[in-house]
């Protein structure tokens, strides 16, 4: 591998202010698109999953017929903002002169400001990860060269190692695995539920399965004008 550029900084490169429209996409209210009970009688039985692109991401999501997913995304949790709430005047100053609208406007700006920091950050860390990826291949093009698993320097010791990775192909097979011999292999799944299928449950009005306890926090939340 050529040495060009694996001793050059990306400081300068990464130095530059992101614009504060860059996670602007984040404030956008989502739309669920669900397909109306109607529809569904006029049908007269559920619709395949079909692929749509999610609203705000733009990323390829199965879709079920109640217009729901079956897997959680990150724009499932989105709040809804209620449309009676378009109409309701904000409240008068308070003794201080400090109004509903100015703090709604410093907390968007404030907003814009900490995406525009993040968005500065990640870009100067993703070209410093891509130095350092460069780096490290050509020390392990060094160690395979010389026929050795490391080597000691002056600032430290370059040495190989591992990460392990354990993913499902077929989660039919792997479960039915599992459950032919329980008691000795149910270690091998992880204890946690999903959250999006709890809360799917709950909005057709039953209660969460038995051992799961499911909770709302309420939160302010400001949509841009």
């Amino acid at each position: 591998m050529s040495e060009d550029g694996i001793f050059t900084t990306a400081s300068d490169e990464a130095g530059q202010s992101a614009t504060q429209a860059a996670m602007a996409a984040l404030d956008n209210e989502f739309d669920e698109n669900k397909i109306s009970d109607e529809e569904r009688a006029e049908l007269g039985e559920p619709s395949p999953p079909e692929k749509k692109p999610c609203p705000e991401c733009g990323k390829n999501l199965t879709w079920l017929a109640d217009g729901s997913r079956p897997r959680r995304h990150k724009c499932v949790d989105k709040p809804d903002v209620p449309t009676q709430a378009e109409d309701v005047q904000p409240a008068a100053p308070t003794p201080g002169g400090v109004t509903m609208d100015m703090v709604v406007e410093a907390y968007v700006g404030t907003r814009d400001e900490i995406s525009a920091i993040k968005k500065e950050c990640d870009d100067k860390i993703a070209k410093l990860n891509e130095l350092q990826d460069k780096r490290a291949s050509w020390m392990q093009g060094q160690l395979t060269a010389l026929g050795v698993t490391s080597m000691r320097t002056a600032h430290g010791t370059c040495f190989g190692d591992f990460k392990d990775s354990a993913t499902v192909t077929d989660g039919n097979v792997f479960l039915g695995w599992v459950h032919a011999d329980w008691e000795t292999r149910k270690s091998f799944l992880e204890n946690r539920v999903s959250k999006a299928a709890v809360k799917q449950l709950m909005a057709d009005g039953q209660t969460p399965p038995p051992g799961v306890n499911y909770t709302k926090i309420k939160s302010i939340k400001v949509r841009r004008s």
